[in-house]
This record gives structure tokens, sequence and C-alpha cells, in this order.
């Protein structure tokens, strides 16, 4: 499902974007499963999966980019359920509040030794401690962009946001218990 949405800028930093509107093609739902194929050790199952994906979503956002671009829409935004989709959508995406950026960095950094697929089970069971609460860390919900008019991609690519960014990436650390999350992956088989 899609719709348009007017989003505002609201960074935490200085910058000449601040107060505008812009509007954006926003996913509000999408799922592309497959029910005719089952789970594998090569595609195992993600939080949120009820079947294996179909490998297309690269595909599905270049169109959807197309669409909205064709719209004369600003970007074309989603909001991840879970962190896997986060990951995955950040190849191109940016999250409109850098701070939730640099938390999705700093998870990707923390957890880089470990697969996508046991981080994002890991993060799902509570198994992934912010090491500065000392609690298990809650998967913050936001908004990510691909920027797509000249204005919001400059914002994005700005040494501004870049820096706002790499300074609260520090801010941020994350350990996974692996030992309590393959006990759990056994219990749950």
């Amino acid at each position: 499902m899609l719709k348009k949405e007017i989003i505002g800028i609201k960074m935490p930093f200085e910058h000449e974007l601040n107060g505008k509107k812009f509007e954006t093609l926003s996913i509000e739902w999408m799922a592309m499963q497959n029910p005719k194929k089952q789970f594998s050790k090569q595609r195992p199952r993600l939080p949120g999966q009820q079947y294996p994906g179909l490998g297309l979503a690269s595909k599905a956002i270049e169109l959807l980019m197309i669409l909205a671009w064709r719209l004369k829409l600003c970007g074309l935004l989603n909001s991840p359920e879970n962190y896997h989709n986060a990951y995955l959508y950040s190849r191109i995406f940016f999250y409109l509040n850098p701070e939730n950026q640099a938390r999705l960095l700093a998870l990707k950094r923390d957890t880089q030794k470990y697969p996508l697929a046991d981080v994002a089970w890991a993060l799902e069971w509570g198994l992934i401690k912010d090491l500065n609460s000392a609690k298990p860390l809650q998967w913050p919900a936001g908004k990510q962009i691909v920027p797509l008019n000249g204005e919001l991609k400059s914002l994005f690519n700005s040494r501004l946001y870049r820096q706002y960014v790499k300074e609260h990436l520090k801010n941020f650390r994350y350990e996974l218990d692996y030992k309590k999350y393959k006990e759990r992956k056994r219990r749950v088989k």
C-alpha cells in the first residue's frame, strides 16, 4: 500500500531546509513473499516473515522510485518495522532523524561478525543489550527516505548530516549475547 505523505525537515543542526516541507511517496505496507517456497539455510526465516522473500525488493524499490519521480515527488519514504528491513534498505535510504541513522550504523558495526538473520532474531528476542542502559535494545521506529530532488539529496549527502551521524555513532554500543541466542534458537526449532 502506498500513499503520498508530506514530511517536514527538522534536523538537530542548523540547516536551510529546517521547517521546509516536501511531498513524498510513502510505502505503508509491502509484502513480497512466496507461499510456494520454504525457508532454507541459505534463506532463513526473518522476523515478520511467513514465507521466504521473492528476492525482488531492489527491483520493487527501483520501480517505486521511478513512480515517485514521475509524480514529481521529492522522495520515497519507508518505515521499516524490523532491523533487517532497515539494514537492507540502508544501502540507499537515510533516516530522517540522523540519530536513528547513527543507531543503525552502530548496530551494524557492533554485530558485523554475525549473520543478519541471527542479529534480527536476537534483537526480536531481546538478546542484544544496549550497553549504555544495560537493557535489551528496542528497535527504534523511524522513517527512512530515498531523496529524489536536489535539495533533499544535498541534505542527506551533506557534511553536516554525515558529521552529526559520525559524532553520535560513538554514543551507541550494543552487544549480542550469542550464547543465549544459540540456546534460544535450539529451543525454537
